[in-house]
């Protein structure tokens, strides 16, 4: 750091007493700061801190450059202070290092009031302060950039994050939703299937409704992990609201209060309890991923018994009905992505009074959807290029350069690069467990993770004031979005740390005793890095379930906990609880083939589905089954699941030459659905080779119709006839 005092301008204003107060006053500050001065001369300080000072080198240097406008001589004292980042040799007589030369230079170009920092210092600071006008040092030299004086730490800049509006319904997203009021009004429940990109606004429309119409309860119903905990989605939702299962019992219940502590009851008088509590009131199923089919099936009764007035499910674009649900009458409403004027609009509310250019720009940066339009303005806000000035938002310098829209996620990045350690702990703490989660159980969590009661107190303010959590009565992100982005930010260590320590929460704790919240449990412990004593969990929790008459989750969690761990052990106890809930003959090989693939070709996915875990839970070939698993789950568009199925099914072929072939084959076509043709190519001639090696003229018929729609997704239809025409009958 160099500290330099602008001379007087006549000699006669030159006070040496009051100069030597002053520089006095620079020894203190540099010395609170951690600092360590190393020569003056005149009214020129010069001193050095730690690297890992940094930042305290610029608070120092900020605190003097304030304290200088007020100190007790006419009109402040003319102060301004360079910083630059290197090494200094202070073990000579002379301290020695260009860092020293750059920093009197930058100090000597600075005007006054100015603290200037050279391009590393910079570099080291950028995610703490704001920077504003470059100066420069001469032709061909370096330059350095000035610390905003108004606005000189992002963290002030966060705080007003909270002062955003709330992001109000587009106009288009009003137009198409205004179907859902009008059918309220009919004497009837309204069944909804809602379509459409995530962030639209149907979450701020619903509130918007709720409102007006005033619905007796509000079951807003989420997945579980993996989806297995049998009624494990309506446990959760019926927490929501109330703090534990004696809380659920008090208020709607004996039956419901031990669905809420994870006790299995008849799925008639579950169904007879929630026609009684919804009476009046809503379902809404958002996101229907991970929702527990036996949740679905008792919901589904319950809407067609017209208790509710809404049951409404959210869907993406492609993903087809769930197979529970699949009978039932739907009334289907797409939302569009928004328009210009839309986005705009949605804008203009969360940026209250700002003027029309920023209004534009933000809903231009923040594209076609109300949570990009929302993440736009936090991240604007966030990284100082929008600040409030008292009375409305306004750009602090110049707008961000770029006049396209950013993508959401990485806005989100950008934001969550900027929070500090203990947020982002919380946060993943948060996202890592699922919706309706309540906020004891995410407490029990962060306090294993060690942020104690003070601590989580002020990382939860800071996460709701930012943005990241919602308020009310459980801790959730603020977005899908912002739960997929802070997940995939975590390193798998991380993940599986968290995982451990959701399940000894669960564990220590007796509102989790229920034997149906082992399936939830085994999962944290299997995904914890314990799959043994997962798989162990899944089992106990498979005989409940088949104790209860849950036919089809029991084979389920059998089938998992036998992926988890095939041992002999693990698999003769699935078998036993499989077999102790079959309604028919057990399944040979050559069935499980039949029905599967018969299941597949006709668009069948949950009977698919319920035939691999039923054959899985058998004790049939592990390969195969995942091998299905793959294909079904690529059908449902889950990529990612038919690439986690893809790559068990390859570490189970071992050294079988025919097995590996059918792991190319199913490669293939997971590539070919990614939009990776060369990969899915290449992926299909191995399998080829492979089928002709072995003499396996089904592989090869395989392989060449696989090549043949790999030809055909790149619009070569000669190629394609020509591979397909060569196929063995």
């Amino acid at each position: 750091m160099w500290h330099r005092v602008f001379p007087p301008t006549r000699a006669e204003f030159d006070r040496p007493a009051r100069m030597r107060a002053w520089l006095a006053h620079v020894q203190k500050q540099v010395t609170a700061y951690q600092g360590l001065a190393i020569g003056q001369i005149g009214g020129s300080v010069a001193a050095v801190f730690e690297l890992t000072e940094l930042m305290d080198a610029v608070s120092a240097g900020l605190s003097l450059v304030e304290d200088a406008d007020g100190f007790d001589v006419p009109g402040g004292l003319r102060v301004a202070i360079g910083l630059a980042t290197g090494e200094v040799d202070l073990s000579q007589s002379a301290a020695l290092g260009s860092a020293i030369d750059r920093a009197q230079l930058l100090a000597n170009r600075a005007r006054r009031g100015e603290l200037v920092v050279d391009a590393t210092t910079r570099d080291f600071a950028a995610s703490v302060f704001l920077f504003g006008r470059s100066v420069g040092t001469g032709a061909a030299a370096f330059r350095g950039s000035t610390v905003d004086r108004n606005v000189p730490r992002r963290a002030t800049c966060r705080d007003a994050i909270a002062r955003l509006g709330r992001a109000g319904v587009p106009p288009v997203t009003a137009e198409h939703l205004s179907r859902v009021e009008a059918m309220l009004k009919e004497d009837r429940c309204a069944s909804v299937v809602l379509r459409g990109p995530t962030g639209a606004g149907a979450t701020e429309y619903l509130r918007e409704l709720a409102a007006r119409t005033k619905p007796t309860l509000q079951l807003r119903v989420a997945g579980v992990p993996g989806g297995l905990e049998p009624l494990g989605s309506l446990r959760l939702a019926l927490l929501r609201k109330h703090p534990s299962p004696a809380d659920v019992a008090a208020r709607h219940g004996e039956v419901l209060g031990a669905v809420a502590g994870g006790q299995p009851r008849p799925l008639a008088e579950i169904r007879d309890a929630l026609t009684t509590m919804l009476h009046g009131g809503w379902i809404v199923m958002d996101p229907v991923a991970g929702v527990d089919s036996v949740t679905l099936e008792v919901l589904l009764q319950v809407a067609q018994a017209h208790a509710p007035r809404l049951c409404l499910m959210r869907l993406p674009m492609d993903a087809p009905l769930p197979g529970t649900v699949a009978g039932h009458t739907w009334q289907e409403i797409v939302l569009p992505s928004l328009r210009g004027d839309d986005a705009k609009a949605v804008a203009r509310g969360v940026l209250i009074g700002a003027d029309e250019e920023i209004v534009r720009r933000v809903a231009v940066l923040g594209g076609d959807t109300v949570v990009g339009v929302l993440e736009a303005a936090r991240t604007l806000v966030a990284a100082g290029d929008l600040v409030f000035d008292g009375k409305k938002f306004a750009w602090r310098s110049s707008p961000r350069a770029g006049v396209r829209g950013i993508p959401l996620d990485d806005l989100l990045e950008e934001r969550l690069g900027a929070l500090e350690e203990e947020p982002v702990r919380l946060l993943e703490a948060i996202c890592a467990m699922p919706q309706g989660t309540p906020r004891l159980l995410v407490a029990a969590i962060a306090e294993r993770d060690g942020l104690d009661s003070d601590v989580r107190l002020e990382a939860v303010l800071k996460l709701e004031a930012e943005g990241y959590a919602t308020r009310g009565d459980v801790l959730s992100p603020t977005s899908e979005a912002l739960r997929r982005v802070t997940l995939r930010r975590m390193p798998p260590a991380r993940q599986a740390e968290l995982c451990r320590f959701a399940a000894d929460a669960m564990r220590a704790s007796s509102a989790y005793s229920g034997p149906l919240i082992g399936a939830t449990i085994g999962f944290y412990v299997a995904e914890g890095g314990d799959p043994d004593a997962g798989a162990l969990l899944l089992l106990e929790a498979a005989q409940a379930a088949a104790e209860a008459g849950l036919v089809v989750p029991a084979r389920k969690l059998a089938a998992v906990a036998v992926q988890l761990d095939p041992r002999t052990e693990t698999r003769g106890r699935a078998v036993a609880i499989s077999r102790g809930v079959a309604d028919d003959d057990p399944l040979d090989d050559g069935r499980v083939s039949q029905v599967a693939i018969h299941a597949l070709l006709t668009g069948d996915l949950e009977t698919l589905e319920r035939t691999v875990d039923t054959a899985i839970a058998e004790g049939r070939d592990l390969g195969a089954a995942d091998r299905l698993r793959a294909m079904a789950l690529l059908a449902r568009g889950d990529v990612p699941g038919a690439l986690a199925a893809f790559g068990r099914m390859k570490s189970n072929a071992g050294d079988d030459p025919k097995a590996h072939s059918m792991a190319s084959l199913t490669y293939a076509w997971i590539q070919l659905h990614l939009g990776e043709p060369s990969k899915a190519i290449r992926a299909g001639l191995e399998a080829l080779a492979a089928s002709r090696r072995i003499r396996d003229p089904r592989g090869e018929a395989a392989a060449l119709h696989t090549l043949s729609a790999c030809f055909r997704s790149v619009d070569r239809p000669e190629e394609a006839a020509r591979v397909s025409d060569a196929a063995p009958d």
